[in-house]
């Protein structure tokens, strides 16, 4: 009874970690996938989180961009600095020389994955913005994650 256990135990560990090191990796890089911001519909979705110019988006932004007064390479550099502080965040797929990015961020326990999009824009010389979309891989509900994160994310790069 206790050897049934024991291998019981030993076989849910095993699988544990196998989903958390191998299956949920596979899963946001075989999703990792650029995504016309034009053509993101997040009403279809409650496990999505878009911010997005009106421009570009029209009226399927949770939340219009902001617009920063410094040039794109600072802001750049300021999501640079973000991001090497973000547990659990890893680049996937940098596009037209690091303006488009696909990042995973894995949660914490599960380490279920969650895709956010970042596209730099440069409006003049001196003022950029940027382009956010966050939606998990899995599930149909994040409880707001997605939100909280790009809206805490927004936060850091407007103070610094």
């Amino acid at each position: 009874m206790m050897k049934a256990l024991l291998l019981t135990l030993s076989l849910l560990c095993l699988g544990f970690a196998g989903l958390k090191f191998w299956l949920m990796p596979h899963i946001a890089k075989s999703h990792a996938t650029w995504i016309d911001f034009s053509e993101i519909n997040t009403r279809q979705k409650a496990n999505t989180y878009l911010i997005c110019s009106a421009q570009i988006c029209g009226n399927m932004a949770d939340e219009k961009s902001p617009v920063f007064d410094c040039s794109n390479a600072d802001l750049r550099a300021r999501w640079d600095s973000l991001i090497s502080s973000a547990l659990k965040t890893d680049l996937l797929v940098e596009k037209a020389h690091g303006a488009q990015r696909i990042y995973v961020q894995y949660s914490k326990f599960w380490s279920f994955p969650d895709l956010i999009q970042v596209e730099f824009v440069n409006i003049s010389p001196n003022q950029s913005s940027i382009q956010l979309y966050s939606r998990s891989l899995i599930g149909r509900y994040d409880f707001g994650v997605n939100q909280h994160r790009l809206q805490k994310w927004l936060n850091f790069l407007k103070k610094s």
